[in-house]
C-alpha cells in the first residue's frame, strides 16, 4: 500500500487529493482523467452543455448528459423549498451586482426588479425521459457552481469506494473530504472547522471523524465595499439584495458532500437559532457556524466530537 497526492484544476478551482492504496499513482492518473470528463460536462463555457442549454432560454429544450440532468432537477427541487436561499437560476442577479469583478456594483431597485422575473426556478421545465431542459424565459441563466463542487467530490468518493481505496483525503477550495481511517491512534481524522481568528482561548475548533464532508460558506469571502458597508456575493433569491446575516462562516458535515453543499446555502440567510433547529431535527447534518464576534456555534450532534487544539 502507498500514499500519493496530487493537485488538480477544476472549474478553476483548486483540488487536492490524497490517497492511500494499491497503485495510488495509477489511481490518481484515472481520478484525473474523470475530471477532464467532468470539467466538460459542468463547465459553463459557450461549447458546454450547461452553456449551450443557457444559450437556447427562450427558445428550445436541451438535452444533456443525465449526470447534469439530474443535478439540474435536484438543484431546482431545493430552488423551490420555502425560503431557501439556494436557486440555480439567480445568475441574471449575480451578473447584475458583479461583486468580485473589477466593475462590482450596488444595481438600482429598478434593475434588480426587472431582473428578478428571469430567476424564477418554477421556469426551469424539465423532461425526465428525455433527460432534456427548457428555460422557459430568454436570458434566464443556470449556474450550478453552489452545487457542483460536492456533486464531483461524491463521484470522486463513489469511485474510490468502488474500488476499494484504503483513506482518501479531498481539499477542494477549502471544502473538505474524509474517506477511511486516518493515521492517528483512533484512526479518526482531525478536521478544523474554525479559521484562525476564531478560536478559544488560542485554540482552533476541531472535529473527530471519517466518512464526512465539510461545505464552508464564508459570507464575505467575496464582497463589495461601499460606504464602510460590506455586501456579500451571496444574494437573497427574494429581495435580489445581498444577504444580511450575523453570521460570516457556515460549515455544514454530511456523509454526502452534495448535501453540505445544499445545506450551507439553503440556511444562508436564516437566523443562527433557526438553522441550528432545521439542522438538529435532520439526523444526517452537523452544523459549525462562525459569528460576526467570532463566536463558535455548533449544533448539537457535535458536543462529543469537537475539541480544541
Amino acid at each position: 500500500m502507498s500514499q500519493a497526492k496530487r493537485q488538480f484544476y477544476f472549474l478553476d478551482k483548486v483540488l487536492n487529493i490524497m490517497i492511500e492504496t494499491m497503485n495510488a499513482e495509477l489511481v490518481l492518473d484515472e481520478l484525473a482523467a474523470r475530471l477532464k470528463i467532468y470539467e466538460q460536462r459542468f463547465s459553463q463555457t459557450a461549447t458546454s452543455q450547461l452553456g449551450t442549454l443557457n444559450h437556447q432560454s427562450g427558445a428550445k429544450a436541451i438535452t444533456v448528459d443525465r449526470q447534469l440532468y439530474e443535478l439540474i432537477k435536484l438543484g431546482k427541487y431545493h430552488s423551490l423549498k420555502q425560503a431557501s436561499n439556494l436557486n440555480i437560476a439567480i445568475a441574471p442577479l449575480t451578473q447584475l451586482w458583479r461583486i468580485g469583478q473589477p466593475d462590482a456594483r450596488i444595481p438600482s431597485a429598478e434593475e434588480i426588479q426587472a431582473t428578478l422575473p428571469l430567476t424564477n426556478p418554477e421556469q426551469i421545465v424539465l423532461d425526465d425521459n428525455q433527460s432534456a431542459v427548457f428555460l422557459t424565459q430568454p436570458g434566464m441563466v443556470l449556474d450550478l457552481s453552489s452545487l457542483v463542487k460536492g456533486y464531483v467530490t461524491d463521484l470522486l468518493v463513489s469511485y474510490l469506494n468502488s474500488i476499494n481505496v484504503h483513506a482518501a483525503l479531498i481539499d477542494f477550495d477549502g471544502n473538505i473530504t474524509v474517506l477511511g481511517p486516518s493515521r492517528q491512534v483512533d484512526q479518526q481524522w482531525r478536521v478544523p472547522v474554525s479559521p484562525a481568528m476564531a478560536t478559544n482561548q488560542g485554540k482552533r475548533a476541531m472535529v473527530s471523524t471519517t466518512n464526512r464532508s465539510f461545505i464552508t460558506r464564508q459570507i464575505y469571502k467575496r464582497a463589495l465595499v461601499k460606504q464602510q458597508r460590506a455586501y456579500s456575493y451571496f444574494l437573497d433569491p427574494q429581495t435580489g439584495r445581498s444577504i444580511e446575516t450575523d453570521l460570516t462562516s457556515l460549515t455544514i458535515i454530511s456523509p454526502q458532500a452534495i448535501d453540505g453543499e445544499i445545506w450551507s446555502l439553503r440556511l444562508l440567510n436564516q437566523s443562527i437559532d433557526h438553522i441550528l433547529a432545521i439542522v438538529n431535527q435532520q439526523p444526517s447534518l452537523e452544523a459549525v457556524l462562525i459569528d460576526d464576534e467570532d463566536d463558535i456555534i455548533y449544533s448539537d450532534g457535535l458536543t462529543e466530537l469537537i475539541n480544541w487544539q
